[in-house]
């Protein structure tokens, strides 16, 4: 087991190495407690725009996100199957434009 552990250790270490100059940038997204919250909500802490949000400009961010930058990564922590409409169609209408 130790041998095995041994020569695994050493081949990851070696692929280190050997991509030491090939490295690529990632883009993590981030996305957490949608719960059937489509549509934007009133901004009422801000001053300087009356609405905030919505599913189709998140859409669109992550969209453009991707376009500039590359390899880019949406992970979501969860909720997005929370409310009435998400459990009707199963988060279909979340998941589809993201």
């Amino acid at each position: 087991m130790f041998r095995l552990l041994l020569i695994i250790s050493l081949l990851f270490a070696s692929k280190i190495i050997a991509n030491e100059n090939s490295r690529k940038e990632v883009i993590l997204l981030h996305t957490n407690d949608i719960e059937s919250v489509y549509e934007p909500i009133p901004a009422l802490w801000r001053d300087d725009m009356d609405y905030i949000g919505g599913l189709s400009h998140l859409a669109t961010l992550i969209r453009n996100t991707r376009e500039e930058e590359g390899i880019t990564f949406l992970l979501d922590a969860g909720d997005i199957f929370t409310g009435a409409l998400s459990k009707k169609n199963r988060g279909e209408t979340a998941i589809r434009p993201l």
